[in-house]
Order: C-alpha cells, then structure tokens, then sequence
C-alpha cells in the first residue's frame, strides 16, 4: 500500500510537472499565466463557424414599374459578422418570387431555363454587399420579372451559397423578407 501511495505521488507530481512546462522559459511560474491569457483572448477556442443569423438578404426593384414590361430585381447578400468568409455559388446563386396582393404567387413565364454548371468564388468581407445576376451563365437573367396586371406584389430573393471554413463546407439557402412594390398599368 505505500509503494502505491508514494507511485500515486511520483506520478501526480510528474503531472504537474508536465502541465506547468510552457515550452518556451521552462518556468513552470509562466505557463499558467500564460494559458490564462490564452483562453482569455480566446486562443485556445476555434472561431465558430457560420451560420444562418450572420447573413442577410436584401432585394429591391427600380420605381415605375409597369404592366406587362419587365423589371429587373436585384438580390443582394449582406455579411452582417465581423468576418470575412470565403464564399462560393453557382451562377443561379440569386432566384426571385412574386406574390401578388393575396400572397398568391405570380408565376414568370419561362419555358426553358439553361444554366451553366460553373462555380465562383469570392470573399465576403464583414458589412459588405455581394449581388450576381448570372451574367452570361444562364439563357435568361434571372432576375428579370414580368408582372402581367397593375395591383400591389411582393418579391422576395433566395440565395444559395456555400461559405468554407476550416475545411468544412456550410450550405446556405436563405431568402429576403418581402419587398413590397406597385405595378401601374
């Protein structure tokens, strides 16, 4: 039983010894210290990913829009964090919905729409905006609406994107809130 006590001993003092160690003085006064300050300014702690709620979307349309001429709407992903993250989308990054007064969706009439399977990168840095319309991409801008009948719609936009993070990827697909406008004959 006192072999056991004394080699419980040995080994909680080898254990101290051991977490004391700083790598650096070798005081074992400054590794406390040290971690102290470590997990203070969050050193030791990995930032935490992204998330939905550091993110926004905004949608707009110019006035003056008429019935039965097409307006373009305009989707913008905001980056509402102090981080800047590495982004990635597809060129159908931004799509569009219309409700009419009744919230009832207005459909656009597109037969046939072609995308091209390309990705594109960029840096979202902390309070900026990012819009894409697709550009050449897609057979038809997809941010180009039509409403048929004068009256009062609402437009919301979706973004699909990806933020990559520390070697994980995070798969967003967030929309605006509605956009009220008005259509004059």
């Amino acid at each position: 039983m006192a072999i056991a006590f004394k080699l419980l001993i040995v080994l909680s003092f080898a254990c101290f010894i051991l977490t004391s160690c700083t790598g650096g003085n070798g005081s074992p006064e400054a590794a406390p210290a040290a971690r102290q300050e470590a997990v203070r300014s969050g050193e030791n702690r990995p930032a935490p990913g992204p998330d939905e709620s550091m993110f926004r979307i905004e949608v707009t349309v110019p006035p003056g829009i008429t019935a039965e001429q097409p307006f373009k709407a305009e989707g913008a992903l905001i980056n509402k964090s102090p981080t800047a993250w590495e982004m990635e989308h597809g060129a159908d990054m931004f799509t569009y919905s219309i409700y009419d007064g009744n919230d009832r969706p207005v459909l656009q009439e597109w037969n046939t729409i072609a995308v091209t399977s390309i990705g594109i990168g960029t840096t979202l840095s902390p309070d900026a905006a990012y819009s894409y319309d697709g550009r050449e991409h897609t057979s038809i801008p997809l941010n180009e609406l039509t409403v048929k009948e004068p009256g009062e719609y609402t437009v919301v936009a979706h973004a699909q994107f990806t933020i990559r993070y520390e070697g994980k990827s995070y798969h967003f697909k967030i929309s605006s809130d509605p956009y009220e406008f008005n259509v004059m004959k």
